[in-house]
């Protein structure tokens, strides 16, 4: 099922005077690819979702992108969103996170850097040129990985609505920013520091 969701409900985008980021090609992206996954990631464990991840990005690496490596984008996404939807702790932020609405894109958002690596893998040129081409790519990349990860969290959505079922239905554990002071004040540092990181290693990949 994993691997037949890589031809299934297939959209293709042209880029333009942008095609060269793309090497030249169309975009070819099959929007349910995630959706098995994510299901899994909700269901089942974490093996489970991980080797699911892996088969439905080898699938699509196969049929369009040619890039094997980038199946350990699949492989990083669905061990992501199964821990954010079977993540116990209380709160709101636990309980936004056990949303695949939010967890699904979320999931996505974060393989960005397995993203680059596999881009920078069948990039050519010296280290400085092949990882500025890593990084181009890797935004569209992403893109179309965060699109089909948030048409993946719908549908997953639309199944926890459908069988009355969740993975988590009484979360029971205290979340781990809000046992201490300390940790309180880390939770609240670390993102504003890595957001500001983020930005300065864009400003500087882009000048």
């Amino acid at each position: 099922l994993a691997s037949a969701s890589a031809l299934l409900l297939v959209l293709t985008i042209s880029l333009g005077p942008y095609a060269w980021v793309s090497g030249g090609r169309a975009i070819r992206l099959p929007l349910l690819l995630l959706v098995p996954v994510t299901l899994a990631a909700a269901y089942c464990r974490a093996p489970e979702s991980v080797a699911l991840g892996l088969l439905a990005r080898l699938a699509q690496s196969l049929w369009y992108d040619h890039n094997p490596l980038s199946a350990l984008v699949g492989g990083y996404y669905g061990l992501f969103v199964h821990v954010f939807l079977t993540q116990p702790y209380r709160g709101k932020l636990g309980g936004l996170l056990r949303w695949p609405l939010l967890a699904a894109p979320l999931a996505g958002l974060l393989t960005w850097p397995v993203v680059v690596a596999a881009q920078y893998a069948g990039a050519s040129g010296s280290f400085l040129a092949a990882f500025a081409q890593a990084i181009d790519s890797s935004a569209l990349v992403l893109l179309a990985l965060v699109v089909q990860a948030a048409v993946a969290g719908v549908c997953t959505q639309l199944a926890y609505v459908a069988l009355r079922l969740r993975p988590v239905p009484a979360p029971s554990r205290l979340p781990p920013y809000a046992r201490s002071l300390r940790a309180k004040v880390l939770a609240a540092y670390l993102p504003i520091a890595a957001a500001g990181l983020l930005a300065l290693s864009g400003v500087l990949v882009w000048a």
